[in-house]
């Protein structure tokens, strides 16, 4: 019998201008390293040691791997092999917000864990690359998945699919995704570099925690993977994203998951979406003007911002510039498993274990601290926010014989907090906050938006600007809520509606960062879509 699982579609668009720069020495320290004080060394003894470090800028830079018996150079020299798309190329620079985290190339003289982590402090984006050796006997008939276990359950994972959790929800200690490739057809990891990434969500508990990470990998079938959703599923960079619950056993339990596309496909089906017709399905994105949609189609992401575009989708994160069109941005669909997976099959790849995780509690037991060592993540809200709903409606006119009544919905800003990440103000000169509550009148994943009348009760239904529709989807905003009735009847005004509740409401936070005067100063925009809890006043 074939698993239905919901996943949200993710489009990754980059595009660079930009020209490489290099560094002329070869051993530049990372900013920020890990300071190696008495009592650490006391703690952890001789054992202990800091990640290797090099400039990773230099495109000439040249690395040992597979236990330092062959050199290579890094992925965006263009000269190292492998299948990563430009997008994976050209985001890298210091001046972007990426550190270096961890080196295990020709760790310990051990063949095959030749991993590089990086970490992006304004995105909380964690990306691995890693360097195959050894050829690879699976490729033409799986598709190999990453996996990042933690030891024990944390709020890091919390933006992997459609929605995202706040911090309050500590469920999840694993993700994994499909090998980026720029192979249409099948996401296997192959010979010279391959990477993955995940975009971590603040979580401040870690900080008081012991954790650590593991690195693997396996294998699913490409006859058992069926992606159902409005974007096309052979694209450049398409990846499949899935977590899960510590406890949870098997390869094939999803508790959620996502899909990535990525590159020039991407930014061709977004354009492509864009219409004024609200009822052409084929183009989900709707756009009100025909002299917006022209900015749209021409334009960079600042006309998809100005637009409210992103609002149609569960998170957006960009850089908010006229000429850039970088864009990462989850929409909707489902995944269809025939079976679960198969465990690993020959990739060849060897996983890492016990990896201390960044920001967290120091402890004995480890061995390897990383260049970068504060908190991962940038923001999250504190709990699920509030949506105060009246419980009465307000007669409005009549129209053609009918006596309209209405009301609106709002949120409540005191019944949460958005906790940013305190390690990274000083490296950004302010962020600002907004907030849109957006109303689904049909999602694809209906458990998660059923309403259901109470007997005898009037029907309700809904005014508002139409943002995104496609076969199973429809999203608006600025909506307000109404009843129709016979205007000869005698009807009270007010009129109460006691314990009707639409729950098809979702709060968009959107967060944009300025980052200061030693990096780019772009600012970058983080969207993300939450669940609220409802109140009727």
């Amino acid at each position: 019998m074939k698993k239905l699982l919901t996943f949200s579609l993710i489009l990754i668009v980059f595009s660079s201008c930009q020209e490489d720069q290099s560094f002329s020495d070869l051993e530049k320290q990372i900013d920020d390293p890990v300071v190696l004080t008495d009592d650490l060394v006391k703690k952890q003894g001789s054992n202990m040691r800091q990640s290797p470090s090099f400039d990773w800028e230099d495109l000439t830079t040249e690395i040992g791997v597979y236990a330092n018996s062959y050199s290579t150079t890094l992925p965006w020299s263009r000269s190292g092999q492998g299948v990563l798309p430009d997008f994976y190329y050209n985001d890298y620079k210091r001046q972007d917000g990426w550190e270096f985290v961890y080196n295990y190339t020709g760790y310990k003289g051990i063949a095959g864990r030749d991993y590089l982590i990086f970490y992006n402090k304004f995105s909380g984006k964690l990306k691995v690359l890693y360097y195959l050796y050894l050829p690879v006997s699976n490729a033409s008939g799986f598709w190999n998945f990453w996996k990042i276990s933690l030891t024990k359950n944390t709020g890091l994972f919390n933006g992997v699919g459609y929605f995202t959790k706040p911090i309050n929800v500590r469920e999840d200690n694993e993700f994994s995704c499909s090998s980026i490739s720029t192979n249409t057809q099948v996401k296997a990891i192959t010979r010279h570099w391959n990477g993955f990434d995940v975009d971590l969500v603040f979580d401040p508990n870690i900080s008081d925690e012991q954790i650590s990470f593991a690195i693997s990998t396996w294998d699913q079938s490409i006859t058992d993977i069926q992606i159902d959703g409005i974007y096309l599923e052979e694209s450049e960079g398409t990846i499949v994203q899935t977590g899960k619950n510590k406890g949870d056993t098997g390869f094939g339990k999803f508790v959620k998951s996502s899909v990535k596309g990525a590159g020039k496909d991407a930014i061709s089906w977004l354009k492509n979406g864009s219409t004024t017709d609200k009822n052409d399905n084929s183009k989900p994105i709707k756009v009100s003007g025909s002299a917006l949609l022209t900015s749209v189609l021409t334009g960079g992401v600042d006309t998809f911002l100005q637009a409210g575009l992103n609002l149609g989708f569960g998170s957006w994160l960009s850089k908010n510039n006229p000429s850039s069109q970088d864009i990462h941005l989850t929409t909707n669909g489902e995944i269809d498993l025939s079976s679960t997976s198969t465990g690993i099959t020959g990739n060849n790849v060897s996983p890492i274990n016990a990896v201390y995780f960044p920001g967290t509690q120091v402890t004995p037991a480890v061995i390897d601290l990383p260049f970068y060592n504060k908190k991962l993540g940038v923001w999250n809200l504190s709990n699920a926010p509030k949506v105060r709903v009246p419980e009465k409606m307000l007669h409005g006119g009549d129209n053609n014989g009918m006596a309209i009544y209405s009301r609106r919905v709002t949120l409540d800003k005191n019944s949460f907090s958005l906790v940013f990440n305190d390690d990274i103000l000083s490296e950004i000169d302010h962020y600002t906050v907004d907030y849109d509550l957006v109303y689904y009148n049909e999602f694809f994943d209906t458990l998660n938006f059923q309403f259901n009348p109470s007997p005898g009760s009037r029907r309700v239904y809904v005014a508002g600007d139409l943002i995104y529709k496609d076969d199973r989807n429809e999203i608006y905003k600025n909506v307000e809520e109404k009843i129709s009735m016979r205007a000869s009847r005698n009807h009270p005004s007010p009129l109460f509606i006691k314990e009707k509740i639409i729950a098809k409401y979702v709060v968009k936070v959107t967060v944009t960062i300025y980052p200061n005067s030693n990096y780019d100063q772009t600012p970058i925009v983080h969207m993300r879509s939450f669940l609220p809890t409802y109140q009727l006043y």
